[in-house]
């Protein structure tokens, strides 16, 4: 299993507009040897489709916690994959060098999220915007 998290990065030494932190859980006779890498992430218009890579920098954390830091240079752009993109593609490279892909579609719970998310962070980056002299 996974599970992903979004946050928007308040760190200004990291040059991302928002972070993604993918969590594997896997049971004690995975047969691949762990997942040694995912590359990125890409946003797909339908499950068959061909994802189209969102801008960032994805690095190993732990042996389980993959961080994927989206460019801040390209924020306008990553911003309108996640925005109008149904679905997600997680490409992955297991320890024995085979390759696998997650699809994930966002769903109605999944638009209603990202949509809540993106809101409040507009408002909060308005209101800092306004306090700042």
């Amino acid at each position: 299993s996974l599970s992903m998290a979004i946050r928007r990065n308040h760190d200004q030494a990291l040059l991302a507009s928002l972070t993604f932190e993918i969590m594997f859980k896997l049971s004690t006779d995975f047969p691949f040897g762990g997942i040694s890498n995912v590359p990125g992430l890409l946003m797909k218009k339908a499950e068959a489709t061909r994802g189209t890579p969102l801008s960032g920098l994805a690095v190993k954390a732990t042996s389980d916690l993959f961080l994927l830091a989206l460019s801040a240079v390209e924020a306008q752009r990553n911003l309108a994959l996640l925005k109008d993109r149904p679905w997600f593609e997680i490409p992955m490279i297991y320890g024995n060098g085979r390759r696998a892909i997650i699809a994930i579609e966002k769903g109605s719970s999944g638009e209603r999220a990202f949509n809540e998310a993106f809101a409040s962070w507009a408002t909060s980056t308005s209101v800092r915007a306004s306090s700042t002299p």
